[in-house]
């Protein structure tokens, strides 16, 4: 384990569960500097049991050891772990109660991009997820926050539905054209409830760590709070 890395930031740690606020820009794995060598820079054991992106920020779930690990894989696979978002859309569109979104999404691996469809094709799997519209953030109220709790775990796909949908994320160059320079999509794991119903919720401060970057600053904890009904 290389020294001298950043400390991660752990938000949750109890009975071999460690939840980790990943920055954005970090890859979960296989690099020099990365969030698992620097979670195991704390706990020498520890394994992450997901992943996301390199340029998503938030919640990342390890594990203190294998056993642990073998559980945890298998209440994500079976959806008794519940992981919500916060991102940032384009086009500012309204649906300020929880909508469920179902669509079928394929993987294309040589342009490691994925397409979503209405309906069953071949090769093609099942998506779903709960979204909410929040309020209007930006310099000029001009982005829309909004919620998305994921039923599925594909490569993607908030990226690719909320495009396919009409609604690209902002700083999104793969699935939208970018309309100006860009740290990347504005996409947060912001919230994660495990088996036990456990919640567990990065802060207003991290939260707008994550997002003032889209925002020119314009953005502040006690809003975001108030956004999110607490």
């Amino acid at each position: 384990i290389p020294i001298g890395l950043p400390k991660p930031d752990i938000v949750y740690d109890k009975d071999g569960v460690i939840l980790v606020n990943k920055p954005r820009g970090l890859l979960t794995q296989g690099n020099p500097d990365s969030l698992e060598l620097r979670v195991q820079g704390e706990f020498p054991t520890a394994m992450p049991a997901n992943r996301i992106d390199r340029n998503t920020g938030g919640i990342v779930i390890f594990c203190r050891d294998g056993k642990t690990l073998a559980r945890i894989g298998e209440e994500i696979k079976d959806h008794r772990i519940k992981k919500s978002y916060l991102l940032l859309l384009q086009n500012n569109p309204e649906q300020p109660t929880q909508q469920l979104e179902q669509a079928h999404i394929w993987k294309d691996e040589r342009q490691a991009k994925s397409y979503v469809y209405p309906t069953e094709k071949k090769g093609t799997k099942p998506i779903g997820m709960y979204w909410r519209t929040l309020g209007k953030l930006g310099e000029k109220s001009e982005y829309t926050l909004a919620e998305a709790e994921l039923l599925t775990g594909r490569t993607h796909q908030i990226r690719a539905h909320f495009a396919y949908l009409g609604y690209p994320l902002v700083g999104e160059g793969k699935y939208a054209k970018l309309k100006a320079k860009s740290v990347g999509q504005a996409l947060l794991s912001y919230k994660t409830v495990l088996a036990d119903n456990t919640e567990v919720a990065l802060d207003g401060e991290r939260i707008t760590e994550f997002f003032t970057a889209y925002t020119n600053g314009r953005i502040d904890p006690e809003t975001i709070t108030a956004m999110l009904g607490g």
